[in-house]
């Protein structure tokens, strides 16, 4: 069952970034912004995840951080990523519903949620 469970996370993950890349992307040639939130606890290294992301145009990155130690993996050039810290609460959503809620009034043409954890991209 936890094979299958790796296997279903995984999988899940190459499909949010294949969707954002081919899908959101090519669409929005134009767009005002995209951003793009990762809602974190303990994930020490998010340096895989970022890769993309860094210092593109129109992309800013939001890491939401409910653990009480600094995400790592991040450059110091990065110019697009903010960290808020949010209290340990839910899951992954709880991230997502306070960007949401914070923003309301200002909300981006796109929003991309994905997992912060790599581990399955291994």
């Amino acid at each position: 069952m936890k094979n299958i469970n790796k296997d279903l996370v995984f999988f899940g993950t190459i499909i949010s970034i294949l969707f954002l890349f081919y899908i959101i992307l090519p669409l929005s040639r134009n767009p005002d912004t995209i951003h793009v939130i990762f809602t974190r606890y303990k994930e020490p290294d998010m340096s895989t995840l970022l890769q993309p992301f860094i210092n593109k145009k129109n992309i800013h990155v939001f890491i939401y951080n409910k653990g009480d130690d600094v995400p790592g993996g991040i450059p110091d050039n990065a110019n697009n990523i903010t960290i808020i810290d949010i209290p340990n609460l839910g899951w992954d959503s709880y991230g997502y519903i306070s960007h949401v809620i914070n923003n309301y009034n200002n909300l981006p043409t796109y929003i991309a949620n994905l997992h912060a954890s790599s581990q399955y991209l291994e």
